[in-house]
């Protein structure tokens, strides 16, 4: 593939730091796993910072930190499927909220529809490195008494009004996967402002033992080895560099394809300030898999926007609620995919692949607009 959607950015300050912990005996245990929390902390803004061995137990130990097993939670109904799969392995009860027409985010509307008298939380996965109104939806849950866990995987760095993404809630979560802003390869974290929600967290972590072989609580193994918290230190100083590298390469894109026809990008509101985990486009015209196809024979690795999770073949053989109505979210996944905006990729990359993109759309038939309308 000749430019692929993602490639992790380590050097030679990562291996060292790999090399040392290897050296010093500090696999599973180190001082790493403290100083990678420490540094995750200050650039969120404080709190406490607990980190686990993937964004997907994060969620589920978020949950269980703020004692939701049981009870009914609003969710988005796009996101990766690890939300859904996190929150159903914690027990909860899922409601899904469609998503706005013109940020692509979680539709607040939405989400006052789907809340009733026993819902406990709403979790909100950010998308594409943006957000939705994020003010308006601590002042909604705040209003309603319910908790907010913020689902950061793809929008870390993200600002709403200057104040970080994951920042708003009783606790965020975060995923350091290969293709995220940085990376320690697999691993996650839980944040919150809360020293008893980050007490439980770390106590649930490690099997729900306040010493050796004491379990006072229900827990798994969800501790984050040090030679991947040895990565993360070093890639938390990437961290500016990594966004202004993503804001380029997508501020590129959006110049390049903004004004074609039969694209349409997401509103970006004033007072959002983009980390880009990708590059989302919704067409309007043409057959999406089919641009898919004719990008890949470019070299061009692309993928599909989120489905709806409620819509995945497995899903009704979990649960018996049917799909609520999802317009939007149904029309995102039937017509979107994205382009990359990682850092291996030049300004000059960027330039090629968004001139192939309107040379196939300018060549292919476009597909009946009424499946769009």
């Amino acid at each position: 593939m000749r430019f692929p959607i993602a490639r992790p950015v380590v050097g030679e300050d990562e291996a060292a730091a790999v090399a040392r912990a290897v050296r010093a005996a500090e696999i599973s245990k180190g001082k790493s796993i403290l100083e990678f929390e420490t540094g995750f902390s200050d650039l969120i803004g404080g709190g406490d910072a607990v980190s686990v061995v993937n964004g997907t137990a994060a969620l589920e130990l978020a949950a269980r930190a703020l004692d939701l097993p049981g009870t009914a939670v609003v969710t988005g109904a796009m996101s990766c499927q690890a939300t859904a799969n996190a929150l159903l392995s914690a027990g909860c009860e899922i409601r899904f909220a469609d998503h706005d027409p013109e940020t692509w985010q979680v539709s607040l509307d939405s989400i006052r529809a789907a809340v009733d008298s026993r819902t406990r939380a709403v979790v909100v996965a950010h998308l594409y490195g943006a957000t939705a109104n994020l003010v308006e939806l601590a002042q909604f849950c705040g209003e309603k008494d319910l908790l907010l866990i913020e689902d950061c995987s793809q929008s870390f760095g993200t600002r709403w009004q200057g104040l970080a993404a994951g920042s708003f809630g009783a606790a965020s979560t975060f995923s350091f996967y290969g293709n995220k802003l940085i990376t320690t390869g697999e691993g996650g974290m839980v944040w919150t402002r809360s020293a008893e929600v980050a007490e439980r967290a770390r106590l649930l972590r490690n099997h729900g033992q306040d010493r050796p072989f004491h379990h006072i609580a229900y827990g798994l193994n969800w501790k984050m080895p040090n030679l991947l918290a040895a990565l993360g230190v070093e890639q938390l100083r990437r961290v500016p560099e990594l966004i202004t590298a993503r804001r380029e390469r997508y501020d590129r894109l959006r110049n390049l394809l903004g004004d074609v026809q039969g694209i349409i990008l997401p509103k970006i509101p004033p007072e959002l300030y983009v980390a880009p985990f990708c590059f989302p486009v919704v067409l309007v015209e043409h057959d999406r898999d089919r641009v898919m196809c004719e990008l890949k024979t470019a070299g061009i690795e692309t993928r599909p926007l989120f489905a709806p999770q409620c819509q995945q073949p497995y899903w009704s053989s979990l649960v018996s609620d049917t799909s609520p109505d999802l317009p939007v979210a149904e029309n995102l996944s039937a017509n979107g995919f994205y382009l990359s905006t990682s850092p291996h990729l030049s300004l000059a990359d960027c330039d090629s692949i968004a001139s192939v993109l309107i040379d196939i759309l300018a060549r292919t038939k476009p597909a009946s607009t009424e499946a769009h309308a």
